[in-house]
């Protein structure tokens, strides 16, 4: 009888133990089946809305999520009108470089960053001065000017407070943003970095955001930009004036990424920050009337009345016209139709001609070593 009653007890629990796990189970299928699509199931169709990412007015570009494109873009001042001034640092990371006559014969560079670059910009210059036309130039881009003293003429606008700017003839902005380099000679050995230019940014209060109506200097085109009925341009050669002693600068295009890469004194143009050379998605030439200041025999350009000029990109190029709505309006640029230039995405170098220079402005359709170089203006004229 008690052997009876133990078995049935076993019974018993045996049931109940597989009760428990069967129920157990059960629930596991349940929440399995939960997790699981159903594999007759019509599929359903997910949109995922990304956030839009941090885009460059000045090239176009998305930064990464370290960007922020609020940002005001800062402009350095860079001279290029003798050795001394060579090698140049920091140039391959700005997103627009402009070229500019100075005294005749020679150029001198403005560098434009983003701020999200900085922490790359480890070494930037050597930095030199300010000519008036150059304010102008950085007001198109709503940028913070960084200059290392600058001419006669163009001392009262720096004064007046209607440019941001960074001298380094003031003593305090001199100990801050710059320091100089002893294996350099005087003037070309001012150097400065992205973290010295936030300080000083920061040193001056200037409000770091670009102010809210501004809305860009270049448009970008959401597809490629091919140009296909233009000139052929592989080499371009911006009209400055030709001399052993000056940069006598040219471009060559690179097929297989779509860039041009920059030469002058006869050699390719590096960065010694990074070691590449300057290479650029788009070319503008800009051609302005000028006049020479006398004192000083130095340049004064009209930023404003408008003129005549050149897109370049993809191999190609096209006669374009340039105009501005008011004096620091950005300048906008307009093919032979007068529709708006579309710019592709990538980094931009003007070249800011005399406009008694735009017949010098000469394309190949092969390299700087071959013959086929013709004229934009049907007028021959080598480099």
């Amino acid at each position: 009888m008690r052997l009876k009653k133990a078995l049935l007890m076993c019974t018993l629990m045996s049931g109940m133990c597989l009760a428990l796990f069967a129920c157990g189970n059960k629930q596991e299928e349940e929440v399995v089946v939960e997790e699981t699509a159903d594999a007759s199931a019509e599929p359903v169709e997910v949109t995922v809305e990304e956030e839009p990412g941090y885009v460059s007015k000045l090239t176009g570009e998305a930064f990464d999520e370290t960007g922020d494109a609020s940002l005001r873009p800062v402009a350095v001042m860079v001279p290029n009108d003798n050795y001394g001034a060579l090698p140049q640092y920091g140039l391959s990371l700005a997103g627009v470089v402009y070229e500019v006559p100075v005294e005749p014969p020679y150029t001198r560079l403005m560098a434009i960053y983003d701020q999200a670059s900085f922490d790359e910009l480890t070494t930037v210059g050597p930095v030199r001065s300010c000519r008036l036309y150059y304010c102008y130039f950085d007001l198109e881009f709503d940028a913070i000017y960084t200059h290392y003293g600058e001419s006669e003429y163009a001392k009262s606008f720096l004064s007046s407070g209607q440019i941001d700017e960074m001298d380094g003839m003031d003593s305090t902005i001199d100990s801050i943003v710059f320091w100089r380099d002893s294996s350099r000679t005087n003037p070309d050995n001012a150097f400065t970095s992205g973290e010295n230019l936030l300080a000083g940014i920061e040193y001056k209060g200037f409000d770091t955001s670009y102010s809210e109506d501004y809305e860009g200097k270049f448009t970008f085109a959401s597809d490629e930009v091919s140009l296909s009925d233009g000139e052929d341009a592989t080499t371009v050669y911006p009209g400055y004036p030709s001399n052993v002693n000056v940069a006598n600068p040219w471009f060559e295009y690179n097929s297989e990424d779509g860039l041009y890469y920059r030469y002058e004194y006869s050699a390719s143009h590096n960065d010694a920050l990074t070691g590449n050379q300057l290479s650029v998605k788009n070319i503008i030439i800009q051609a302005c009337d000028y006049s020479v200041m006398e004192k000083h025999n130095t340049y004064n350009f009209d930023t404003t009345s408008g003129g005549s000029g050149y897109y370049i990109t993809n191999g190609k190029a096209i006669p374009v016209t340039w105009s501005k709505e008011s004096e620091y309006a950005p300048a906008k640029y307009f093919d032979a139709d007068g529709n708006e230039i579309e710019f592709n995405t990538g980094k931009t170098w003007v070249c800011i001609i005399k406009s008694s220079d735009i017949d010098s402005v000469s394309f190949s359709n092969g390299t700087s070593g071959d013959d086929t170089s013709t004229d934009a203006d049907t007028t021959t004229d080598a480099q």
